[in-house]
């Protein structure tokens, strides 16, 4: 039996197995907040590194686009194409395996046929088969970035970016 009081270090009432449960608890959530603790840290520092990284490239938005790139190719097709523009856009199509619908197909000039995509055109020379394709292509990871920086009509996005 234990002796309480004076001789003791141990206070009134308490018992050696009370005391040791309390140290295991202690002893046990320290691991715990230690990982979270790391993990806050980890979010933490990535979001500055997205924030630098967006913040320069929307202060640079006169010097280049960070949500997309330009995009330039040229194609060359397989000779006579149909004398009907929207025959001719669907073999252009089918050659570049292209399976979206153009939004317009029109004559730009007299051996010229535009074929209009939401985010390209393709300009068929007729005569001579050269398709010059011009669009642009996202950004994925920028362009999120970039959104999340401008923070427009996000409310809660606020409170994470302050």
């Amino acid at each position: 039996m234990p002796t309480h009081g004076k001789k003791s270090a141990m206070p009134d009432g308490a018992s050696p197995l009370a005391t040791r449960t309390k140290q295991r608890r202690k002893a046990n959530i320290r691991p715990w907040l230690r990982a979270l603790h790391r993990d806050i840290g980890y979010f933490a520092v990535g979001l500055t590194v997205v924030y630098a990284t967006s913040g320069l490239a929307v202060n640079h938005l006169k010097d280049w686009d960070p949500n997309f790139k330009q995009v330039n190719r040229t194609h060359q097709l397989a000779l006579p194409l149909p004398s009907e523009d929207d025959a001719a856009a669907k073999r252009v199509l089918a050659s570049l395996d292209v399976h979206e619908e153009p939004r317009e197909v029109y004559r730009a000039s007299e051996t010229q046929l535009d074929v209009v995509f939401d985010k390209r055109t393709f300009h068929v020379d007729t005569v001579t088969g050269v398709v010059h394709e011009e669009g642009q292509a996202a950004r994925p990871v920028l362009r999120v970035a970039n959104w999340l920086h401008l923070n427009r009509g996000k409310r809660a996005w606020t409170y994470i970016a302050d």
